[in-house]
């Protein structure tokens, strides 16, 4: 009797066991689905955001539609699912290297989803600019990418340490995809973007108007008589020349005056 009691305990701990195990792989896969789908939706958020026009227009028109909150919304339900993950996956047990494997696939699958997604925003950073969300988008992805690499450690330590650095270079491309997305849009702020129209109090800046020469001044007397009455030339309408500009203005007023006595 007391030997049946053992093998029965025996036998439910190695079930408990198993189921253990099972579920520990099972929570990191549900991770990975869910991240993967949180991507997926932001993913098509990014390439329907259009931000048309010129910038003051796609500002407001953004604003007023919403497209905004939506695809911040998108981003952060990318995040949460992440923090989900990390936090469903902490306090489960070191993997087996066979449940470990079941992550190779899914893990990849992801870090093209995530480059993908990330490559569709950059290319989508003047749109963001003139849409005066380019600051929210640069907000959003520091903070997946700090998600993602808590999450990342987190999974790659369930992993037997043999496996590690394979399944850290699985995780890589996430890590190296989100930290471009991060340099392509630094320096980032919200706000109608770069190229829309600006004022300034009075309009716009007046154009100088050239004055055709230098400041008329007075020469020094160059001889002691008084200078000769001559005509002056005929007035033709046509502009001094240059190099007349200066002294002969000048001498101009000189002539007439003494045509004058």
């Amino acid at each position: 009797m007391k030997f049946s009691a053992i093998l029965f305990a025996g036998a439910a701990a190695a079930a408990t066991m198993v189921e253990r195990q099972g579920s520990g792989v099972d929570t990191v896969l549900a991770a990975i689905s869910s991240i993967s789908s949180a991507t997926t939706a932001l993913n098509n958020g990014i390439t329907s955001f259009s931000g048309a026009g010129d910038a003051q227009t796609s500002y407001q028109s953004v604003q007023n539609s919403g497209d905004a909150d939506s695809l911040e919304a998108a981003s952060k339900a990318v995040i949460d699912a992440i923090n989900t993950g990390n936090t469903n996956v902490g306090p489960i047990g070191q993997l087996e290297l066979t449940d470990a494997l079941q992550l190779q696939d899914p893990t990849k699958a992801l870090g093209e989803l995530v480059t993908q997604t990330v490559n569709n925003a950059i290319s989508k950073k003047d749109a963001f600019t003139s849409a005066g969300v380019a600051g929210t988008v640069l907000e959003q992805l520091q903070q997946q990418q700090s998600a993602a690499n808590t999450f990342s450690t987190t999974v790659v330590g369930k992993v037997p340490e043999a496996a590690q650095s394979i399944a850290q270079g699985l995780v890589q491309p996430i890590t190296d995809a989100l930290q471009k997305g991060v340099d392509a849009f630094q320096g980032s702020s919200n706000g109608p973007g770069q190229g829309s129209p600006s004022s300034s109090e009075g309009g716009s800046e007046p154009t100088a108007v050239p004055t055709g020469s230098a400041p008329v001044t007075t020469p020094a007397p160059t001889s002691a008589g008084p200078t000769p009455p001559s005509t002056p030339p005929p007035f033709t309408g046509a502009a001094m020349p240059t190099a007349a500009a200066g002294y002969g203005v000048a001498a101009a007023v000189a002539l007439v005056a003494a045509a004058a006595l």
